[in-house]
């Protein structure tokens, strides 16, 4: 065989191989790039005020529509650095684990603070796997320790991956739903007294109440020099 029929059969051979590999690599990529719908959604019991001294539980659930698998789940809330009474604040509540916050794992994340305020909190879950139909619910605590009355957006955001980033090749199809949100309301001021009724000086109820407080006056000095 001549040398220009070897090359000509090498050349062949070479991008038959990279025809091949590209394929391969065209296969491997449809099999990494995954497509679920993370949706969340939020219950509070008893109810969204929350006295101080008392708690409220927050039950987060966490929904894949599909059609791919969230390998490696992360909900997190949103920062309540605002109400802690540990650094100085008038109100103060908690975001605590429970016994029902399981199967999902639940750690805190700090944010690094501007010079002289507090450090951001949040609170994370991590939930197993969820394979497209599978869905997990996850019960945290609120701890009320609030002296004055605010409110404050609880809000929880899904996604496949770990802090805050997306796994490399997962796409979520609606990203509308991956965040659910409720306000609670934290007081323990009384309810406003209820005040006396002002009769102006002027009104005529008021004149008559003084024509008949003279009357009684003068019947009075009357009888006494008789």
């Amino acid at each position: 065989m001549s040398a220009v029929c070897r090359t000509s059969h090498f050349v062949w051979h070479r991008l038959l191989l990279l025809a091949v590999l590209s394929m391969a690599h065209g296969l491997v990529n449809a099999q990494t790039a995954v497509v679920v719908d993370l949706e969340v959604r939020m219950q509070i019991s008893p109810d969204s005020y929350v006295p101080p001294g008392t708690v409220a539980y927050v039950d987060v659930e966490i929904i894949n529509h599909g059609p791919g698998t969230a390998v490696g789940p992360e909900v997190n809330s949103s920062s309540f650095y605002d109400w802690l009474p540990a650094l100085g604040r008038e109100a103060g509540f908690w975001i605590r684990w429970t016994p029902s916050t399981t199967p999902c794992l639940m750690y805190y994340l700090h944010g690094d603070p501007f010079p002289g305020d507090p450090a951001p909190l949040a609170a994370q879950l991590y939930p197993p796997a969820l394979a497209a139909g599978e869905s997990v619910t996850c019960r945290v605590a609120i701890d009320s320790m609030t002296l004055m009355e605010h409110r404050y957006a609880l809000s929880f955001t899904a996604l496949d991956g770990m802090y805050y980033s997306w796994r490399p090749g997962v796409t979520d199809s609606n990203l509308a739903n991956n965040r659910a949100e409720l306000e609670i309301r934290f007081s323990n001021l009384p309810e406003a007294l209820a005040q006396p009724e002002v009769i102006p000086a002027t009104s005529p109820a008021a004149l008559w109440g003084l024509v008949m407080l003279l009357v009684a006056s003068a019947s009075a000095v009357f009888w006494r020099r008789r």
